[in-house]
């Protein structure tokens, strides 16, 4: 089935295989979801995510598809003193993000 393309390096991985043909562009993980959901595609979509999907609509992982992780991190600003916000937001992140 055709690959949905974004741009992005696990995409240009993928693609570079030559196991998938180019399918059709999406931007963002609503769009890609309900692409794959439609059973026609296939897709890269974060295991937190494509869990919620298949409550709705039963999804396969594609057998020995490689896996992918992403590490993320968050940066604020040395010299100005944190908000509210920003301090229960990295303390959220300390907390679950470890």
């Amino acid at each position: 089935m055709p690959l949905i393309y974004r741009a992005h390096p696990f995409i240009y991985d993928l693609m570079s295989t030559g196991k998938y043909i180019r399918g059709p562009v999406a931007s963002g993980l609503e769009a890609v979801a309900c692409l794959v959901a439609s059973g026609q595609y296939v897709g890269v979509l974060p295991e937190h995510y494509a869990k919620e999907i298949s409550m709705l609509h039963p999804l396969v992982e594609v057998k020995n598809s490689p896996n992918y992780s992403n590490k993320l991190c968050a940066i604020v600003e040395k010299y100005r003193p944190p908000s509210a916000a920003i301090d229960l937001f990295v303390g959220i992140l300390k907390k679950y993000c470890r």
